[in-house]
């Protein structure tokens, strides 16, 4: 039987009485839109890239003011890196779809991808003005003030956002890492600050743990700083700043044995293509390798 027909059978007579059967072909219903554009968004989600382009790059072309269609298309084309085809497929969508947010999540991917941060970060705004109590959508903006070189801006978006979510951990990473890059020990009393009203109901988030580390150092803190990267390693095995930056601490307390490791750890994780970062740890797993003793013969 061909793939996509079913058979049906049913009784007739003939003239002389015999009973027979009569077979009968039906095609099956044809594929909906919605139902292709499923499937090539399921080859995407399975990393079928090629696939996916197969079925709904015809299936957007052919129906190009089918939502599905289109904004499932978008899709393909920024998994590509195609952001100009991108922001043009969602600009000429919204024509027939005003201010849908699929669309629009869709527009701001396109715009970050293709470097205009600026054009990114006046949609966001104008989208924020409907809704402006969105911690998402401010944690976006304080990311684009952030990438225009805003700081003071950035960090006031980060803030209002984790105010509104305060079970959210990445508005309060991301001004803490704001606050630990200008330096200082106020700043890094206000990271930390910022880190531990995080109202995480389970274990943190290893960049939590990572970042209060951070914080803790900039502090002197070590025994904190070194509670931190603990747990933080316990979590993650292979965090690399984790492993890195402990092994430093461990440095400072005359632990070498301990530091080196960590730092060779760390080498087990980096990749071949990380030549530099390799070197950089070898190099300082000999700095702390003990000294052979020569003898002196009198």
């Amino acid at each position: 039987m061909a793939q996509g027909r079913w058979m049906r059978k049913t009784q007739g007579t003939l003239a002389g009485g015999c009973v027979v059967l009569i077979t009968a072909c039906a095609s099956a219903p044809e594929p909906t839109v919605e139902e292709m554009s499923a499937e090539g968004l399921a080859r995407l989600d399975e990393g079928a890239l090629s696939e996916a382009r197969q079925i709904l790059e015809p299936l957007a072309k052919q129906n190009p003011q089918s939502l599905e269609a289109v904004a499932a298309w978008i899709e393909v084309l920024l998994n590509e890196k195609r952001f100009t085809e991108a922001l043009l497929a969602a600009d000429e969508s919204l024509v027939f779809h005003p201010d849908h947010s699929r669309l629009l999540d869709h527009k701001l991917n396109a715009l970050r991808g293709a470097g205009q941060a600026q054009v990114a970060l006046e949609l966001l705004q104008t989208r924020l003005a409907n809704d402006p109590d969105n911690a998402e959508w401010l944690y976006e903006i304080g990311e684009l003030l952030h990438h225009v070189g805003k700081e003071k801006e950035a960090l006031e978006s980060f803030q209002k956002a984790q105010s509104l979510a305060p079970d959210w951990w990445q508005p309060a990473v991301a001004q803490a890492a704001l606050l630990l890059s200008r330096g200082g020990e106020e700043r890094a009393q206000q990271a930390l600050e910022r880190l531990t009203a995080v109202e995480t109901k389970e274990s943190p988030p290893t960049e939590l743990l990572f970042h209060q580390a951070l914080a803790h150092e900039q502090l002197s803190e070590d025994p904190d700083a070194e509670k931190a990267y603990l747990r933080l390693l316990e979590q993650s095995p292979e965090h690399l700043g984790g492993l890195t930056n402990y092994a430093l601490l461990l440095e400072r307390s005359g632990r070498t044995k301990e530091a080196r490791l960590q730092l060779a750890r760390a080498l087990n994780v980096t990749q071949p293509r990380d030549k530099a970062l390799r070197e950089a740890l070898q190099e300082k797993m000999q700095e702390l390798a003990p000294r052979k003793r020569t003898q002196v013969l009198r």
